[in-house]
């Protein structure tokens, strides 16, 4: 395992600024376990009570599941939980290496890690389903920190390839691998992206001076944002809004604390100052949702709660997750219509263009509320920023949910049978179309699932219409029900 994260007493009971739930580690009487808390201190949950070390865990994109580092079956390998805990599912199986660091992919669908199975420290990347390990780098060094970009398209990390550790890109097949940081006399270390794809974040440490530095992707217009002396900076993490970037100072000699810093350089400040335990491994969770809707290793829920669709004051209720693809809409008298893009989830967020109607766009975050609006964070045509999903009266952006039900298997053996009389919909919630009403008893087959926005499971069934999971029963074989965005 990476010993710079395996130093000292691990607590970490903070809360910070736009994250509404932390997942993090804690380490009693030298067993390490993963926990949750909510943003106002409560609901502290137990998710693993193995005696193994339990480290390094991740949201998904959507935060229906914990990818964690274990070494429960000896060596360390990659696992997923729902992030309620329960039943666990080892990802990786290589008893022979440490395989460590999972990242995920923003649609979901991959996690990136280390793994020691080859002759250095290498990069590899797997599907959720645990197959398709695919070797990313090949280099006799240690290729670290892996962090997927926002968009989807590459991956950075550091490595010594070149005798001195560098933050390095390549895309996603492995190929094109750049070196980005300076050769110079410190180790570039922790790379994290920006929301919005347009930064790197990463950490210079040279033993005597530490600096928390931001650049562009690719490499130019370099900022110092922290220098610390007689330390080392680790665990570098962006607050969802991209305004932070939370850090831990690791002095040569004394106590690990947690730091946030904003984007801009300002107001960097501690967040812990304990003089007794080590406090890092921050994890910064998505402000969007209130609750959460998990599905298990076997495609059973974990916890269904939550109103159908999160309701910003003045706008309609939204009906998108990230990852999801969508389209700017066509306004009800035909007219063509456009939305703004702007850097902020606001009408005051400075303007960055216009999307046509009809344009093709990415979920990547929210919805966040802001004068009176629903706010997205959306990718289109190469770039990144928020726009608008509607307002009192009419939806500007409509989901595409449909686009990826043609890679669902329709020869399925999970199914779902009616419990009372049903209405089925053309998307999961609500705010959806009624298909079809049918009556109590009927069996369809279940061949995908998604969670919206109130963190509500919706079953797609072989008709290609949806169902809410509370009000059916479902039986088979459902392990491995494909996520449809």
């Amino acid at each position: 395992m990476d010993n710079r994260l395996m130093v000292g007493l691990l607590v970490l009971m903070v809360v910070l600024q736009g994250a509404e739930q932390l997942v993090l580690v804690i380490d009693e009487n030298g067993n390490r376990d993963i926990y949750t808390l909510n943003i106002d201190g409560t609901n502290f949950t137990r998710l693993t009570t193995d005696a193994s070390e339990d480290i390094e865990p991740a949201w998904d994109p959507n935060r229906q599941q914990i990818a964690f580092s274990s070494n429960r079956t000896g060596n360390f390998e990659i696992y997923l939980m729902s992030s309620t805990g329960g039943s666990v599912r080892q990802l990786t199986d290589n008893n022979e290496a440490t395989n460590s660091k999972p990242n995920w992919s923003p649609d979901g669908r991959y996690i990136v890690f280390e793994s020691s199975r080859s002759r250095g420290i290498d990069l590899f990347v797997i599907q959720v389903n645990g197959e398709g390990v695919q070797q990313l780098t090949q280099d006799t060094g240690e290729n670290r920190d892996p962090a997927w970009s926002p968009d989807g398209r590459q991956i950075a990390f550091s490595s010594d390839r070149d005798g001195s550790v560098g933050i390095y890109l390549m895309n996603t097949d492995g190929s094109g691998q750049t070196r980005v940081s300076p050769v110079d006399d410190a180790n570039h270390e922790y790379p994290e992206w920006s929301p919005d794809g347009r930064q790197i974040a990463y950490a210079a440490n040279r033993g005597a001076l530490a600096e928390l530095i931001l650049t562009d992707p690719d490499g130019q217009n370099l900022v110092s944002l922290v220098s610390v002396d007689q330390s080392f900076l680790t665990d570098l993490a962006w607050s969802p809004d991209g305004t932070q970037i939370s850090y831990v100072v690791e002095p040569l000699r004394g106590v690990k604390n947690i730091f946030v810093v904003g984007s801009d350089g300002f107001s960097a400040s501690p967040v812990t100052t304990s003089e007794e335990f080590d406090h890092y491994n921050v994890s910064w969770a998505s402000p969007v949702l209130d609750t959460q809707v998990m599905i298990n290793a076997q495609g059973g829920a974990q916890n269904n709660i939550g109103l159908e669709g999160t309701e910003c004051n003045g706008a309609l209720p939204s009906r998108m997750t990230p990852g999801m693809p969508a389209r700017i809409s066509v306004a009800n008298e035909g007219e063509l219509t456009r939305n703004r893009l702007r850097n902020a989830p606001s009408t005051g967020g400075r303007e960055l263009g216009m999307i046509e109607a009809g344009s093709e766009i990415t979920i990547v975050a929210g919805p966040q509320c802001g004068d009176g609006y629903a706010w997205y964070q959306v990718q289109f045509d190469g770039g990144t920023g928020w726009t608008a999903e509607g307002n009192s009266d009419e939806y500007w952006i409509e989901p595409l949910i449909t686009s990826t039900l043609a890679e669902a298997n329709r020869d399925t053996r999970c199914f779902a049978r009616t419990t009372e009389l049903t209405n089925l919909r053309s998307g999961p919630g609500t705010t959806f179309g009624i298909t079809q009403q049918v009556g109590s008893g009927l069996d369809f087959g279940i061949i995908g699932y998604s969670v919206n926005n109130s963190n509500n499971l919706w079953w797609v069934l072989d008709n290609s219409s949806w169902v809410r999971n509370d009000i059916v029963s479902h039986y088979g074989e459902c392990a491995g029900i494909p996520l449809i965005r």
